[in-house]
């Protein structure tokens, strides 16, 4: 067995160790020893890697992202539980981290695998890049996730820490088409300001534009986790945010204050209490709820060319046709399966002349 992944292992599990600038140090190395494994053709569940095929298709656009991504030359953090096959629909965990070197925090890792969720951090995406550009990093990351994986739109969340908290908050808000909650830490912006009005009776405006058409959409759609501790410096800001402006307002809002915690990435621990506040009907360790698909059927195809929506070009053999998918084989024996709607039409006109013809 590769000693690769032990080292990776080490690395991890020592990143909380020590000062700042020895952390952020060791985060870089993770990184990079990563980056430089997956160029070597060694595979990681947990690794920082290329998206691969072109942009994915973004159903609308909001003000301050950008979303002209060169894919190619971007990498992501991105985790994939074990117990993920691509037969149940996963939930993704969007993380947009204060360094550019973002990593999974220290202990989320079980969480997010006993409820069923992937990770995935954009780097060079920390509080010195442009916010537009960690945004759209974001946004194309989990889009391009829905486009390879069995994703369940219903759970798409949406993480940050400090600067990246508040990039957080406002795609929630804007992109509530995509994102269904949202967990900023340590940092949190709002639409509309929340100071008591000073002498000339100005308030003074927040810290991004909303229309009403998407405050009411982001309240029914969203849910906000605010997550703070007694040694953070923003700590009364955060607590101002959450009671002038998400409780007045009426959103599905939570503010989780955790003793002792600075401006750091919350714990597992923590990170579980906001999960069990936005997806309660979601039993850790159980696989979410969906009806029972129709027995697949096997078939015996030769290899051919497939076509995503996306125009991304794969070889593989048909190997199942399911109800809303299909299983295809690779030339290396490995399956995948598909959704039926990321296919071109010429495909999916063949897959329904295959199951025609059966």
């Amino acid at each position: 067995m590769s000693a690769e992944p032990d080292i990776a292992r080490n690395l991890a599990g020592r990143m909380w160790a020590g000062n700042a600038t020895v952390r952020r140090r060791r985060a870089l190395l993770l990184v990079s020893f990563l980056a430089a494994t997956a160029a070597a053709g060694i595979e990681l569940k947990t690794g920082v890697r290329n998206l691969p095929g072109p942009l994915p298709a973004i159903e609308h656009r909001v003000p301050g992202v950008e979303y002209h991504i060169n894919l190619r030359s971007e990498m992501f953090f991105l985790v994939v539980p074990r117990s993920y096959d691509g037969s149940e629909p996963y939930g993704i965990v969007a993380y947009i981290d204060a360094d550019d070197a973002g990593i999974i925090p220290a202990g989320w890792d079980r969480k997010l695998e006993a409820r069923r969720l992937l990770f995935i951090a954009p780097q060079q995406a920390g509080d010195r890049q442009p916010a537009a550009r960690r945004a759209g990093l974001t946004v194309t990351a989990v889009y391009k996730l829905i486009e390879l994986l069995n994703i369940d739109r219903k759970r798409v969340y949406v993480a940050g820490l400090s600067g990246g908290g508040r990039v957080a908050t406002m795609l929630a808000f804007r992109h509530h088409d995509v994102f269904t909650a949202a967990i900023p830490i340590g940092g949190v912006d709002y639409f509309r300001s929340v100071k008591e009005a000073g002498p000339q009776g100005q308030a003074g405006p927040g810290g991004f534009e909303l229309g009403q058409d998407t405050q009411h959409k982001a309240r029914e759609r969203v849910r906000f986790v605010l997550i703070t501790g007694s040694e953070d410096p923003g700590r009364a800001e955060t607590a101002d945010i959450y009671r002038r402006g998400f409780t007045v307002d009426k959103f599905k809002a939570e503010l989780i204050e955790v003793p002792g915690m600075g401006r750091r990435a919350c714990t597992g621990t923590t990170l579980e209490q906001a999960l069990a506040f936005i997806e309660p009907d979601v039993e850790p360790g159980a696989a979410p709820r969906r009806p029972r698909p129709a027995t697949p059927r096997t078939l015996k195809a030769e290899t051919r060319t497939w076509t995503l929506a996306s125009g991304w070009q794969f070889d593989a053999q048909l190997v199942k046709i399911e109800d809303e998918s299909v299983l295809v084989k690779k030339d290396d024996g490995k399956t995948y399966r598909v959704k039926l709607a990321g296919l071109s039409e010429a495909d999916q006109t063949y897959v329904k002349e295959m199951a025609a013809g059966e």
